[in-house]
């Protein structure tokens, strides 16, 4: 496939622009998700309960998730996710050490302290595989606030053994791997054998053995090469191309 637009991080707290929050959607999973009805689904998440004031949620994530076989591993395994990787990458979002852009989402939504910074308190583990967020007031969409990319979890032997490095290795417990990355030029990413995640008829995800993309800015090149038969998948289209792929009434051409 091609993508335009520049991918500039494997880092989910950089996921500000569309080729950013693709290729990290493909390397990293989060509580949440959106569906193809546009309405919230956990993921991570087994279930959450709400506190009738509306300020505390609880939440339960599944079992036997792993991170993707990397070296920041002992032996290179990946190791199971638990609540203190969510605690962690939460708290990672919001140092400003890390200057995430995603940080916005929580820093006026979650508790503060008397004077107006983030409360010690307002992410807390409660066992290895729950945590609670406090808010500071009623956000109702905060479930939907956490299906972004942003919140995608980390692990964090992984961001200490790669530092500003981990741009570029990224290691999460999405449905593929990272095989190569050269910068403007050519990115390959790999089934993840282990991925938790299966489809309604229990059949292993994902499906593609491996994705490989191209980043030609040229739309007009890169449509060349998908009539060629060197590209399945197109981003975007120029204004010129498009009575090549659309008929008079709009409808798609075979």
């Amino acid at each position: 496939m091609n993508l335009t637009g520049g991918l500039t991080s494997l880092d989910p707290v950089f996921a500000d622009q569309r080729t950013n929050i693709w290729a990290t959607t493909q390397l990293y999973n989060g509580l949440f998700t959106f569906g193809e009805d546009l309405h919230v689904h956990p993921e991570l998440a087994e279930n959450y309960k709400i506190s009738e004031d509306g300020l505390t949620y609880t939440f339960t994530i599944k079992k036997n998730v792993y991170f993707h076989d990397d070296q920041a591993f002992k032996n290179g395994r990946g190791r199971e996710v638990i609540a203190d990787d969510f605690v962690y990458s939460f708290k990672r979002l919001m140092d400003p050490r890390t200057a995430a852009k995603g940080s916005w989402i929580f820093a006026d939504k979650v508790k503060q302290s008397a004077d107006k910074k983030l409360a010690d308190d307002w992410i807390e583990k409660i066992d290895d595989y729950s945590f609670k967020i406090t808010l500071n007031r009623r956000f109702p969409a905060f479930l939907q606030i956490l299906s972004m990319p942003f919140t995608f979890v980390v692990a964090k032997e992984a961001v200490e053994k790669y530092n500003k490095d981990f741009r570029k290795h990224p290691v999460g417990t999405g449905p593929f791997m990272l095989k190569t990355w050269n910068e403007k030029d050519r990115l390959i990413l790999v089934k993840n054998t282990k991925y938790w995640k299966r489809d309604v008829k229990d059949q292993t995800l994902p499906y593609l053995d491996a994705i490989d993309v191209s980043f030609i800015e040229d739309k007009n090149q890169a449509f060349l090469s998908f009539e060629k038969g060197s590209l399945h998948f197109l981003t975007s289209i120029s204004e010129t191309s498009r009575n090549k792929i659309l008929n008079k009434d709009g409808s798609i051409k075979l």
